[in-house]
């Protein structure tokens, strides 16, 4: 009997550990023209938003990469523009210039769809703003200057643009919205200019709180209305959380401690609950992370190391487990990566005469 009991658990081993092999294929996204390229988000089709130079003048265009070709987006007349976010429909919001000067009167927050820019305004007739997120439904999420001369954030909805004030400063930012027009971001909480991460729902702005330090960010929110971002602990180091059920976690905490993460951020979660962002490690270079399953890893374990490419930061993962950020290449340029996620599942037959093989091998060792 005790043979069989082994028997049957030498075939469970060998069956769970190797039913699935994560992987990832990696690609550079390239640039528009110029040196670097930064990759923002990533909706479910593989349609990818971001920002890169254009040409030698070091001047940044919004772009989207899709179907292995990156797409120069243009701008709303100026020289400069930036794409944050995408979603499922293919509609991209960031910010771009409508004008020469670089001064930030000169931005206005842009919807891009069915191939056209277009400003969406701010919240004080011809003044500063930028969008920062976009959900399934159209809703838009960014900051604007308002008519007090203050930037808060704002949401953008069925052609209008509402504020949504401060937890008591005068500056606010809204960085993501979900499904539900849960809204997250940051804001001055009072007059000693300290950030707090806050979540805005039916009507009302409230302080997520930090792990004990100053200041926290806000950077994403998935539909279930888990909160990921940044935020100083006690001993005023920067460290990524996950805020979920009412309490904040130090993701520090799930860090395997080869990687001498000291300074982490957490930037985009998505439906799974996965996350992924930067650390920081205790030679100041930064590497992308993916926190999954309880367990945050380097993602940089996963490419070539022949490729000599390093993955710096994450910033989108989407729900197929596809991961977008930017990296620094062999001549010291930032670039635009994707990790398209893949499931490689072993071949059956050779599962099962390997663990018989197994088995057979330990009969005999038994007679």
């Amino acid at each position: 009997m005790k043979h069989i009991k082994f028997t049957a658990a030498l075939i469970i081993m060998l069956t769970a550990t190797t039913a699935f092999a994560t992987n990832y294929t990696f690609t550079d996204l390239g640039t528009l023209g110029g040196t670097d390229s930064y990759g923002y988000d990533i909706n479910d089709a593989g349609q990818i938003a971001g920002y890169s130079y254009y040409d030698e003048s070091n001047q940044y265009h919004a772009f989207l990469y899709q179907n292995g070709t990156i797409s120069d987006l243009g701008t709303l007349g100026g020289t400069i523009s930036y794409a944050f976010s995408i979603n499922n429909a293919g509609q991209i919001a960031g910010y771009a210039s409508n004008g020469l000067s670089s001064d930030l009167s000169q931005y206005r927050a842009f919807l891009y769809q069915n191939g056209a820019m277009t400003s969406i305004g701010s919240l004080a007739g011809e003044a500063y703003s930028a969008a920062t997120a976009i959900n399934e439904t159209g809703q838009i999420v960014g900051q604007s200057r308002n008519t007090s001369g203050y930037v808060q954030a704002f949401l953008h909805q069925n052609g209008a643009m509402s504020d949504l004030g401060s937890l008591g400063g005068n500056y606010s930012l809204a960085s993501a919205i979900n499904d539900a027009g849960q809204i997250v971001g940051y804001s001055y909480y009072d007059e000693s200019n300290q950030y707090h991460a806050f979540l805005y729902q039916n009507g009302t702005m409230s302080d997520l709180g930090t792990l004990g330090g100053t200041d926290s960010y806000a950077n994403d929110i998935n539909d279930a209305g888990q909160i990921v971002g940044q935020t100083h602990n006690s001993s005023n180091q920067m460290h990524a959380f996950l805020y979920k059920d009412g309490e904040m976690l130090d993701l520090n905490d799930f860090i395997d401690p080869s990687l001498n993460f000291t300074l982490s951020s957490a930037r985009n979660i998505n439906s799974n609950g996965d996350i992924v962002g930067y650390g920081t490690d205790v030679n100041g270079d930064t590497h992308a992370f993916l926190y999954k399953d309880g367990e945050m890893i380097d993602l940089n374990d996963f490419i070539d190391p022949s490729l000599n490419f390093t993955l710096s930061s994450a910033h989108a993962i989407n729900s197929n487990g596809d991961i977008v950020g930017y990296g620094i290449d062999v001549n010291g340029d930032a670039h635009a990566f994707l990790l398209s996620h893949t499931t490689a599942v072993p071949e059956p037959l050779s599962i099962i005469l390997s663990a018989f093989g197994l088995i057979g091998l330990f009969f005999k060792k038994m007679k």
